[in-house]
Order: structure tokens, then sequence, then C-alpha cells
């Protein structure tokens, strides 16, 4: 009896989707550190929202790049890219205000990388399914033309 390699069994397509879940648990777990670092080295007074902006966009686009790899799992992508950030930033508005000061950017920023986390994924994910438009692709039009 020959023995077959371990990976005979797996389609490219589902490599490709456990890549983008694993690449998404990884993003979502080193996600909240790299905030909580950049909220601890901003320079006192300084805005949080530029901190805050940039960050939120990252998320977005992350999420929308490994929903385009595997648009069937686009609720999972970006509840792992987003959901770990949006945790931290709930429990830090709680200790914020239990503390008797509530720092409302945290709110912001759990909710806005929850909504543009997922709205990216949902249009990448719908866009990669659809494919393109019938005779539109150059194969297509040189076949038509005489």
């Amino acid at each position: 009896m020959t023995s077959s390699p371990p990976n005979q069994y797996i389609s490219s397509n589902m490599r490709t989707m456990l890549l983008a879940l694993l690449l998404a648990l990884v993003a979502g777990l080193a996600a909240p550190v790299v905030l909580l670092h950049g909220a601890r080295t901003a320079a006192p007074g300084a805005n949080p929202l530029m901190l805050a902006g940039p960050f939120v966009a990252s998320l977005a686009a992350l999420s929308a790049l490994l929903a385009a790899l595997a648009p069937r799992f686009w609720i999972a992508i970006f509840l792992l890219v987003s959901g770990p950030v949006a945790l931290v930033c709930l429990a830090m508005l709680w200790a914020f205000a239990a503390a008797g000061n509530p720092f409302y950017i945290w709110l912001y920023v759990a909710a806005a990388s929850l909504a543009s986390a997922a709205l990216a994924a949902a249009l990448a994910a719908r866009f990669r399914t659809r494919g393109p438009k019938p005779g539109s692709l150059p194969q297509e039009q040189e076949a038509r033309s005489p």
C-alpha cells in the first residue's frame, strides 16, 4: 500500500480559505496590541482620531483583501479581523467609565472597526463572486468580431 502526501485531499480552494482564515486570526490577535501600543505611545494631548482613522481603515482594507480570497467566509473573516479590537475597545471604555472618566473614542473605534470591516468584506466578497459581465473578456470580444 502506498502512502499519499498529506495534502492530497485538500484542494487549492480549501488551502486558500484556510490561509485567509489563519491570516485573519493572526491579524485579529495582533491588532489590539498595535492599537494599545499606539495609544500608549501617543503624545499627551494628541488627537486620538489621528491614530484611530488610519487604524480602522487598515482593518477594513485587510478584511476586504482576505474576503476576496475566501468570499464564502466573509462574515468569519471580518469578525476575526475586527472582533478582538472591538472587545478590547469596549473593555477600555468600561475601565475608563468605571474610573469616572469615559473616553468615548474607544466606543467609536469599536463601532467603526466592526462597521468598516463588515462593509469592506461584504463588498469584496460580492464583487469577487459576481464575476465579469458576459462579453467583457478579451477572448469573447475577439470571437464576436468578424
